[in-house]
């Protein structure tokens, strides 16, 4: 990829029509004026048509599924959904995605206020955030992720693997942090007796 630049860094001004590329520049007096392009911009460069044959039925949608990568893990929101830094393949820039675990569900943070168990569900809520954030430190914010495409609000799902290859989802259920959860209803927080 070379450096494109939509306009020249000194743009020469003409009254001329001869250039083959334009572009008009607001004029208080009543002629106007053309800037003269030293290099085209590269989406006015005529060049083949790679979307001639693209249609809806066969152009595949874009997803992460089934991809495994290292991430680092930026913030925590609770204790099912973080900030993720991820590198992008084809690109190898890193991008910021907000992911949610999945196959599990932890305690709401903020739970309904009508909600009896209220204050014992932001505490459980609580506990599952900060054995996810231990988790997180011990690995120096460096986890695996397996993708597993999008939920419905858009957010990444996925499992996450420590260094030691350990599964963190099923880690949380395990350890009472989380309850197994793959869409439709939720389970309402329970106290256990």
């Amino acid at each position: 990829m070379g450096n494109y630049q939509c306009f020249s860094p000194s743009p020469t001004v003409s009254d001329s029509q001869s250039s083959s590329i334009e572009a008009v520049v607001p004029s208080t007096s009543p002629s106007n004026h053309t800037v003269e392009f030293k290099q085209p911009h590269p989406y006015l460069v005529e060049e083949k048509d790679i979307y001639k044959d693209c249609t809806y039925d066969n152009t595949p949608v874009f997803t992460f599924e089934n991809i495994r990568k290292k991430i680092k893990v930026l913030r925590l929101l609770d204790g099912d959904t973080l900030d993720i830094a991820l590198e992008h393949e084809h690109t190898t820039k890193i991008y910021q995605h907000r992911v949610r675990l999945y196959g599990i569900d932890t305690p709401e943070k903020r739970p309904l206020k009508s909600n009896p168990h209220r204050e014992l569900e932001m505490e459980a809520s609580l506990r599952a955030l900060k054995a996810l954030e231990l988790i997180v430190k011990d690995n120096n914010y460096i986890l695996f992720a397996h993708f597993q495409g999008f939920d419905k609000y858009g957010r990444l799902l996925c499992t996450l693997y420590d260094k030691k290859g350990e599964n963190m989802n099923e880690w949380m259920i395990h350890n009472g942090y989380a309850v197994e959860y793959f869409g439709k209803t939720k389970k309402k927080f329970e106290v256990l007796k």
